[in-house]
This record gives C-alpha cells, sequence and structure tokens, in this order.
C-alpha cells in the first residue's frame, strides 16, 4: 500500500492509543484535532482538487453542531444526531455548490466569506430554534451525550474513514474531472464537461466533513453558540488547511496538530506572564501570523509535504 494511506492511519492509531491511555487533559486536546482534523478534509478537497478557495466552511461546521444538538435536545441518540449533521452539512454544501456555480477565484472566496456571516447571524437571530446567542447546551436530563472516552474513538475511527475516501475520490474520475476544469478549463469546456455535477459533489462533500465535524466540536465542548462559527473561523480553518498542506488530505491532519498545538503555545505563553492575556485576541493573531509565515517559509507545499524543500534541486514540478 503506497501514498499517505499508512501514514495517516498510523498518526490516527498513534493518537487514538495516546489518548485512551492518557485520558483527561489529552484526550480533550487530541479530540479536538480530530473534529477539526475531520471538518478540514472537506476543506481540502475543495482546496487541492478543485482550486476553490473556500472561506464559509466554518458556516458547515455551524450547520451540523447546530443539528447534532436540535436532534440531542429532541430525544435522538447521539449516532443518529451525528449522521444527521453529517446529512445536513452535505445538503448545505450542495445547495451551496448550486448557488455558486458561475462564481470562481476572488469571487467565490468572497461570496462564500458572505455566507459564513449570514450564517451566524441566522443562527443568532434564529433564538427559538438555536438559543441565540445563549446557545445549546447538548448535555443535561434526557440528553444521550456520549462519553468522552466513546466520542473519542468515534471521532479518530470518522476521520480515518473519511480520510480514505477523500483520497480515493481524490485519485479517482471526480478528483481528475476536478482538476480538468481547474488546471485546464478551456480544454474542459471543449470537451464537453459539465463543471456543475463534480463542483457540486465537491460542494457536498465540504458540507459533509464539515457537518460532521462541527458535530464533533460541539459535543467535545457540549455547547454551541454563534459566537464559534463566524468569518473569522472560516479563514482560521484555510489557514489550517494551506499550512498542513492543501494538496494532500494529510495536510488536514497536520493543518489540525498546527492549530491545537500553537493555541497550547499561546495559553502556556500567557500563563507565564498574565500581561500578555491584556490583549489576547491581538497575541493570537500576531502568533497565529507568525507561525504561518515560519511554516510555509521552510515548507511552502505545508507540513504534509515537507521532503519537497530540502530534496528538490530544480523549480517544482
Amino acid at each position: 500500500m503506497r501514498g499517505p494511506g499508512p501514514a495517516a492511519a498510523a498518526l490516527a492509531a498513534l493518537a487514538l492509543a495516546a489518548g485512551l491511555a492518557g485520558g483527561g487533559y489529552l484526550q480533550g486536546q487530541l479530540l479536538l484535532v480530530g473534529a477539526y482534523a475531520t471538518a478540514l478534509l472537506g476543506l481540502q478537497f475543495l482546496v487541492g482538487t478543485a482550486g476553490l478557495a473556500s472561506l464559509g466552511q466554518a458556516a458547515f461546521l455551524a450547520v451540523g453542531a447546530y443539528a447534532a444538538a436540535i436532534a440531542l435536545q429532541a430525544g435522538l441518540a447521539w449516532p443518529l444526531a451525528l449522521a444527521l449533521a453529517g446529512v445536513a452539512g452535505g445538503a448545505a454544501g450542495l445547495a451551496v455548490g448550486v448557488l455558486l456555480r458561475r462564481l470562481d477565484g476572488g469571487p467565490f472566496a468572497l461570496a462564500t466569506l458572505a455566507l459564513a456571516f449570514v450564517a451566524q447571524q441566522i443562527a443568532a437571530m434564529a433564538a427559538t430554534v438555536t438559543g441565540g446567542h445563549d446557545g445549546l447546551w447538548l448535555t443535561g436530563p434526557g440528553v444521550d451525550a456520549p462519553s468522552r472516552a466513546t466520542l473519542f474513538a468515534a471521532a479518530w475511527v470518522l476521520f480515518l474513514l473519511l480520510f480514505l475516501a477523500v483520497r480515493n475520490l481524490q485519485a479517482g474520475r471526480l478528483g481528475r474531472a476536478l482538476r480538468a476544469l481547474h488546471q485546464e478549463p478551456l480544454a474542459a469546456a471543449s470537451l464537453g464537461l459539465d463543471p456543475m455535477p463534480p463542483r457540486g459533489l465537491a460542494m457536498a462533500l465540504a458540507g459533509f466533513a464539515g457537518g460532521v465535524g462541527g458535530a464533533l466540536y460541539a459535543f467535545a465542548l457540549g455547547f454551541v453558540s454563534p459566537e464559534m462559527f463566524g468569518p473569522g473561523a472560516s479563514i482560521a480553518l484555510l489557514v489550517m488547511i494551506v499550512v498542513g498542506g492543501a494538496a494532500r488530505p494529510l495536510g488536514a491532519l497536520w493543518g489540525a496538530v498546527f492549530f491545537i498545538l500553537l493555541r497550547e503555545g499561546i495559553a502556556l505563553a500567557k500563563s507565564v506572564d498574565p500581561r500578555l492575556a491584556a490583549d489576547a485576541a491581538g497575541l493570537e493573531a500576531a502568533a497565529m501570523a507568525l507561525a504561518v509565515i515560519a511554516v510555509l517559509w521552510l515548507f511552502p507545499g505545508g507540513l504534509a509535504r515537507p521532503r519537497r524543500t530540502f530534496r528538490s534541486k530544480g523549480p517544482p514540478q
């Protein structure tokens, strides 16, 4: 077996073993890595294969998180709520794909950013369903919330399954069609290739992965609110996949690891010097920017492709 599949399986197994053995805080952080990595797989397929730089992935996380929360409060079992989150996210992705079917490049990115803002405002205004700014709790009497260990195992199993699916789709007919539409649009048009079906499927996949990842994230925190899924979250997700490596599905995992480690480093710095907490938002933005610059300077292809930087003696092929 070649390619990144064995590496992803090994890393997922290592994270699963470490989390189950370590428990507590380590398990919680690795659970967040698994949730983010799952959501990022859809964005990686969209950016790395279809060439569509989406700034609205957080909207799909919001759809999944709220779908799962509402389903739990309605009395559904958590596996059904998780499945519903994926379906809702996929449907939202397909709808966005149809709506933005004529856009590409910068206009597509700006339109998805606007949709992320609209989704956040809808979540805030539909208070009777979403709880508004007060949010919704995924815990309490009558709520079938999974245990932390069960959720942790489910997150990493789902990540690995979705990783394998994305890798196969990327190497298959759908991936080839999307690359042709992105890299050789005139040739694809001359061959009569309709861009709508492959782009719609790519958006549906991004929505499905985002919905599942958003539900896992909401389960992990036990709470969901509009502030968790604004445009800033979408920008952070795009930064994660660029840093991790948009060309390969494994970049989703590396991007999630990068983000969690960076956040932990910032928290440690604030605990060492409390003065840094006075401008926490500015500190996080500056640290993120500097870390991204450093990583991309060392690894232009992202963390999933480190060998290219150091072994290549000529220009990228």
